[in-house]
């Protein structure tokens, strides 16, 4: 199996007590911020493709009532930072 890194995006900002229950849930593979922008979780799940690591992860979220997912950013596979431009060096 593969490890899968994503982020959801919440549908509203999480309470100490829900963050506990995200854990019990099975979101105890993931990192819980909330900020200005509201909650994100970031996942770092084990499954045989993204899209069942992300099926599995938002029905671990919504095991917690009035908790739900409404957005998801994950890293292209393959995906690297680009190279920057070379420049050639000049000569005179």
């Amino acid at each position: 199996m593969t490890s899968h890194e994503f982020t959801l995006k919440m549908n509203r900002e999480v309470t100490d007590d829900e963050i506990e229950a995200l854990y019990e849930a099975g979101c105890d593979d993931a990192g819980i911020e909330t900020g200005p922008l509201g909650t994100i979780i970031d996942f770092t799940r084990t499954a045989p493709s993204l899209a069942e690591a992300l099926v599995s992860a938002v029905r671990d979220i919504e095991k917690v009532p009035g908790l739900r997912a409404v957005g998801v950013a994950a890293q292209p596979i393959g995906y690297s930072q680009p190279e920057p431009p070379s420049h050639p060096s000049r000569t005179r």
